[in-house]
């Protein structure tokens, strides 16, 4: 599987602008992390998992794919509600499924040219999908197209991660903004190693 690709340099960048961060960079040395490059896919998984437990996503996933063989948007749109129901899915991410399939089918979003935009006009078009918001989008950006400067406020686990590395009591969207341009054009990989840190230290 494709992984986020970043390297040494990169790591020397960020230890250099921001010490404390740097600190774990180097206890960690280098973290791969996998991602799925198959933008469909990942958007579906992201809708199925939404307010899931990742023992009850699993499951409902695996039901879903049992069903309809392969994530295209051909065969999503075959199936009857109920029988995607039946697979574990609310009603509602069936019909937050059923769009998007619908809207890649017809064009009316086209995903195979995302690489040649920028982040936030990925994000944007991103979150014209129903059930799709920024931070679900930030997510798609990094985990499947591995953009390197994404770096989301939005996030509750990162925002764990900073407040014990930096030893804020509070994480301010000023202080997010001045984290996420000192990270620039690296945000991904700060936001990594913050994962990390949340990961290791049980937060």
């Amino acid at each position: 599987m494709p992984i986020i690709e970043y390297n040494q340099d990169i790591m020397n960048y960020l230890i250099k602008r921001d010490p404390k961060l740097g600190a774990y960079i180097d206890q960690f040395g280098f973290v791969e992390v996998n991602r799925n490059p198959n933008i469909f896919e990942t958007v579906v998984s992201s809708i199925i998992s939404q307010q899931l437990s990742l023992k009850a996503a699993s499951t409902i996933e695996k039901r879903f794919r049992d069903l309809i063989g392969s994530f295209e948007p051909y065969t999503i749109m075959s199936h009857h509600d109920d029988e995607l129901r039946a697979c574990g899915l609310s009603y509602p991410k069936i019909k937050y499924i059923k769009e998007f399939a619908y809207k890649v089918r017809e064009n009316e979003l086209v995903i195979d040219d995302f690489d040649s935009l920028d982040d936030e006009e990925v994000i944007q078009r991103l979150i014209t999908v129903k059930g799709i918001g920024r931070w679900t989008a930030e997510m798609l950006a990094m985990f499947s197209l591995g953009r390197l400067d994404i770096f989301a406020f939005d996030d509750l686990a990162l925002k764990k991660a900073v407040m014990k590395v930096q030893g804020y009591k509070t994480f301010s969207k000023l202080r997010y903004e001045r984290l996420k341009k000192k990270y620039s054009p690296y945000g991904t990989v700060a936001a990594i190693y913050y994962y990390e840190v949340k990961n290791r230290e049980g937060l």
